[in-house]
C-alpha cells in the first residue's frame, strides 16, 4: 500500500544521512528541492525539479543515496524519478510504473496521459563531442565563437538574447550552438539546457494537439533555462507551430532564459515567418558563419585527423585544404574518407589516395544529385541482397541495415522528400525514413560502421 507519510519519513532519514556526507551548499542545491511522492514496497518515488537533477545526482551522489536507501528500505531498494510540474494533474497511482532496478522520469505530456509506455527522452540531447575545445576558430567564425563563450558564462543575462547563428550547410552552426550548451552545463550544472531540432519541435507540437496536451507541451518548454533550437527556417509557413513557439519564446525571454537559434540565412531574409516572430529575433545578436579560409581549413584537417588517431604529412593536409573548399562538413568528410580508405585497403596514406577521394568529390559536385537506383544498386551489391528482398517486409539484420543506409544516403544525395524515399522502397509510412536516418547516425559511433558507410560513399561516386 502506498503511504505518503511513510515515504516522507524514509526520505527525511535519507536526508539526515546525506547531510553528513555532502557539503551544505551541495546538499541545499541538489536535495532540498526534491520531494518524496510515494513508497511502493521497496521503491521510493521522488519528484525532481527537472531531468538535469536526475543526471547530476546519478553522476555525483548515487553512491551516497544508495547507502541511505539500503539503510532505510533494504538492499533491494530502488528509485523512480518524476519531473515536477505536472505531477498533481493525475492521480499518482495511475501514472507510476512498476520497475525493478531502473530509475525513470517523465515529461509533462506523459504525466497527464493515461499511457506512459511511450516514454519520451527528456535529456538535454547535446552531443558530448561538440565543445569549444575542438571548434576550430578562424576569421569565418571568430565573432560567433567569442559571443558564444560570453553567453556560456552568463546565459540569459547578456544582451545576446536571443543569439542567432546563420550560414550555409556544414559551416559549424550546430557544433557551436551545442558547444555553448555543453559549456553552460559544465559551468552552471544546475541549469536545464535543451537542444531540439525544429523538426522535432514541430512533431512534438503536432502530437500535443492530437492528444489534447498543448498546455503540457508549453509547460515542458517553460522549464528550460537555455533553449537551443536548430534550423528555425523549417518553421516556414507552419502558422500554428510558429504561434506556439512565439509564446514560448516570449515567456522564456521575459524570465531571462537564454535562447539560441540556428538558421540558413539572416533572420531578415527568412520567408514564411510571422513578422512579430522575426521582430523578436532582432532583439539579440545575429552572427554569420561563412566558408573557412585556407589557413582555417588546414587547421581543421589536422584537428580531424588527430581526432581519428592519424598524423598527416603537411603536404597532404595542405592538398586537402586547397581542393575541399566548400564547407567544414565536406572537408571533414574528405579527411575521414581518406583515412578510412587507407585503412580499408591496408595501404600507406599517400597523395594518390587523397587524389582519388577528391576526384570523387569533384564528380559529386558536378553531379548535383545521385539518383535513387544508383544508391540502391551500390548498397544491395555490397550486402548481396536483391531489390525485391530490400523492398519486402523482411526484418533480417542485413536487410534492415541496407534499407536504413539507402534512406540515409538518399536523404543526403538526392532531392527526394522523405515520403518519396519511403515510396521507392515500398514503405507505407514516411516516418520510417526519419527513424532510419536516426538509426544510421547512432550507428556512426561505431568505427567499423563508419568505415562501411565511407566505403559505400566512395563506391557511389565512382559510378
Amino acid at each position: 500500500m502506498v503511504m505518503n507519510d511513510k515515504s516522507m519519513q524514509v526520505w527525511s532519514n535519507c536526508l539526515t544521512f546525506l547531510k553528513q556526507h555532502i557539503s551544505e551548499s551541495n546538499f541545499n542545491t541538489w536535495f532540498i528541492p526534491i520531494k518524496p511522492i510515494a513508497l511502493q514496497s521497496n521503491k521510493l518515488i521522488l519528484e525532481i525539479p527537472n531531468t538535469y537533477f536526475y543526471e547530476w545526482i546519478e553522476e555525483h551522489y548515487i553512491h551516497f543515496l544508495q547507502k541511505a536507501l539500503h539503510q532505510e528500505i533494504g538492499k533491494n531498494a530502488t528509485l523512480e524519478y518524476i519531473v515536477a510540474p505536472e505531477v498533481k494533474k493525475e492521480n499518482k497511482n495511475s501514472i507510476l510504473r512498476q520497475t525493478s532496478n531502473t530509475k525513470e522520469f517523465y515529461t509533462p505530456s506523459e504525466l497527464i496521459s493515461d499511457k506512459v509506455s511511450q516514454k519520451v527522452n527528456t535529456a538535454s540531447h547535446l552531443v558530448a563531442k561538440y565543445l569549444f575545445a575542438n571548434f576550430i576558430e578562424g576569421k569565418c567564425n571568430q565573432l560567433s565563437r567569442a559571443a558564444g563563450l560570453a553567453i556560456a558564462q552568463r546565459p540569459g543575462v547578456s544582451s545576446f538574447n536571443p543569439f542567432i547563428l546563420y550560414g550555409g550547410v556544414g559551416l559549424g552552426k550546430t557544433h557551436l550552438a551545442q558547444a555553448i550548451g555543453n559549456e553552460i552545463k559544465i559551468c552552471l550544472p544546475h541549469k536545464f539546457v535543451l537542444y531540439v531540432s525544429t523538426e522535432e519541435f514541430t512533431n512534438q507540437f503536432i502530437s500535443s494537439i492530437k492528444h489534447n496536451q498543448v498546455q503540457s507541451f508549453v509547460n515542458y518548454y517553460l522549464q528550460v533555462d537555455t533553449l537551443i533550437i536548430d534550423d528555425i527556417q523549417f518553421l516556414s509557413k507552419k502558422e500554428k507551430t510558429q504561434e506556439s513557439f512565439f509564446h514560448i519564446f516570449n515567456r522564456l525571454h521575459q524570465a531571462n532564459k537564454q535562447i539560441i537559434i540556428t538558421c540558413d540565412q539572416p533572420p531578415s531574409e527568412l520567408e514564411g515567418m510571422q513578422e512579430r516572430l522575426l521582430s523578436r529575433f532582432k532583439w539579440g545578436l545575429s552572427t554569420d558563419l561563412y566558408t573557412p579560409d585556407y589557413a582555417t581549413r588546414v587547421a581543421i584537417v589536422y584537428a580531424k585527423a588527430h581526432e581519428q588517431g592519424t598524423q598527416l604529412p603537411p603536404f597532404i593536409a595542405e592538398y586537402m585544404a586547397k581542393y575541399a573548399d566548400t564547407n567544414i562538413r565536406e572537408l571533414e568528410g574528405v579527411v575521414t574518407t581518406v583515412i578510412a580508405s587507407a585503412r580499408l585497403y591496408k595501404r600507406k596514406l599517400d597523395i594518390s589516395i587523397v587524389k582519388k577521394v577528391l576526384k570523387s568529390l569533384i564528380k559529386k559536385k558536378a553531379q548535383t544529385s545521385i539518383d535513387m537506383p544508383t544508391i540502391i544498386k551500390t548498397v544491395t551489391d555490397y550486402y548481396d541482397i536483391s531489390t525485391d528482398t530490400l523492398c519486402s517486409k523482411s526484418r533480417k539484420q542485413n536487410v534492415v541495415k541496407a534499407r536504413s543506409i539507402i534512406m540515409y544516403l538518399a536523404k543526403d544525395y538526392t532531392k527526394l522528400s522523405h515520403r518519396s524515399i519511403a515510396e521507392k522502397l515500398k514503405r507505407r509510412d514516411h516516418s520510417s525514413v526519419t527513424y532510419a536516418i536516426k538509426r544510421v547516425k547512432k550507428e556512426l559511433k561505431s568505427p567499423q560502421f563508419e568505415q562501411t558507410l565511407t566505403f559505400l560513399k566512395s563506391q557511389l561516386f565512382d559510378y
